[in-house]
């Protein structure tokens, strides 16, 4: 009986950095994959944004990149290689409802929800700016009115919050106003509104699950990530690495608690395999 290893990457800032793919980094996780190991990606980003990431990733790097499993949204979403969503958790509609009323009186953040069939954005204080975000947003989000939002089986909510000192206070609000029924992992420049519970960590746990009841007996799980929402599931990992250049929560989560720095994930998989 085999027992591989699992390598779960963050995506932006780890496996994509400035919109660009290492060829080595591809290469290296086929390499991975061709020895009998399970690679999963896990990202902020939703369904929708993950498969196209993953596709612009394998493009960059002229590699063909297939992972076993993408966990999306946070956490909250888990889809196989054949992108069959294999668990999803959404928001309670009031939440959503509580969290957006808030939300979109503020002109200091921007408010887009996310389900598994697509993107919306519901309140943008930026509008007019030439900026990432604002291209971004007219290429992949449809604008609907913010209160459509509670209809939606919401997955998770990214709020584009551009003043890092403001994050983790607005973060600590949003939570203490849902009564603790939803949490708010942080990225870079990003807050994500997910249910209470529902991290990357969470996701690796119930990703490990899956597999146990698969007949799949893991011997090591390696996580990889560069942000504040990657903490979680360097908690859940065997060895956690965090990239050097990350943020230094990061770096200092990976670090306490036994795991390394790395330049790129062709070195850990050099490292793991």
């Amino acid at each position: 009986m085999s027992h591989p290893m699992l390598l779960v990457t963050d995506l932006d800032g780890t496996l994509v950095r400035e919109r660009d793919v290492d060829p080595r980094d591809a290469r290296a996780l086929l390499r991975w994959q061709e020895a009998g190991n399970l690679l999963a990606v896990a990202t902020g980003r939703s369904v929708t944004l993950a498969r196209l990431a993953v596709a612009d990733a394998s493009a960059a790097a002229e590699v063909a990149l297939r992972p076993d499993f993408v966990i999306c949204a946070s956490g909250t979403t888990l889809l196989d290689a054949d992108g069959q969503v294999l668990r999803s958790q959404t928001i309670p509609p009031r939440e959503v409802t509580r969290a957006v009323e808030y939300l979109s009186t503020r002109q200091d953040c921007a408010v887009v929800v996310t389900t598994l069939e697509g993107d919306y954005l519901l309140h943008n204080p930026f509008a007019g700016r030439e900026d990432s975000f604002n291209r971004f947003a007219a290429s992949f989000y449809t604008t609907i009115p913010a209160q459509d939002a509670a209809g939606l089986a919401v997955t998770s909510m990214p709020v584009r919050v551009p003043d890092d000192a403001l994050a983790d206070a607005l973060a600590a609000e949003l939570e203490r106003r849902s009564g603790g029924a939803i949490s708010v992992p942080r990225s870079i420049q990003y807050l994500d509104l997910v249910p209470a519970g529902q991290d990357k960590g969470a996701a690796v746990r119930h990703l490990r699950q899956v597999l146990a009841e698969r007949g799949v007996t893991l011997s090591r799980t390696v996580a990889v990530g560069d942000s504040w929402n990657d903490i979680p599931m360097f908690a859940v990992a065997d060895h956690a690495y965090a990239m050097a250049d990350g943020a230094a929560d990061a770096r200092r989560a990976a670090l306490e608690g036994g795991g390394s720095l790395t330049q790129g994930l062709a070195d850990v998989v050099d490292c793991e395999l």
